[in-house]
């Protein structure tokens, strides 16, 4: 569960070796998108990326663009300096929630929803702390070499 999480945290973030700098920053491919990654049961891993194009960007090209990224990303892997980081990143804001009953009963609630067990803060820090380069490595690359996805453009308003 925590290394989807991290995966997704890095996917969204403009960390070095992410989605953000190729497919916004440099390329204007995107005018915005939003990943989601959530393992279920410790069987399955299930992940949603949606995006709207940017202007004059077809959907077709988006598409196209975002396919050729997140398998160039896969390829790649995540950049250890990154990885670091964004471990960094997630132990403090954990450690400023701490005493966060809500913070708490929203992380209870999402890992009983996926069929996990709640765990203590502590164990959410250890947790984070865990995850390996590897193993994010290996979902990353696993996802983006996925044969078994779903594309689709819903937008009704779109001439193309």
């Amino acid at each position: 569960i925590y290394t989807s999480m991290l995966l997704e945290a890095f996917l969204q973030s403009a960390l070095p070796g992410s989605l953000s700098r190729p497919l916004r920053t440099d390329d204007f491919i995107l005018a915005n998108y939003g990943v989601w990654a959530w393992t279920v049961m410790e069987e399955r891993t299930h992940f949603f990326l949606q995006g709207r194009p940017d202007e004059g960007v077809t959907s077709e090209t988006a598409l196209d663009a975002v396919q050729r990224t997140l398998a160039s990303v896969g390829e790649a892997g995540v950049p250890q300096k990154s990885l670091d980081r964004l471990k960094r990143r997630l132990v403090k804001q954990a450690v400023r929630n701490a005493d966060d009953r809500t913070f708490g009963l929203n992380r209870a609630t999402n890992m009983l929803a996926f069929g996990h067990s709640p765990i203590t803060h502590d164990e959410h820090v250890a947790a984070i702390e865990a995850v390996e380069k590897a193993n994010i490595d290996t979902l990353l690359s696993a996802i983006a070499a996925s044969p078994h996805r779903i594309s689709t453009k819903l937008n009704p308003l779109e001439n193309n």
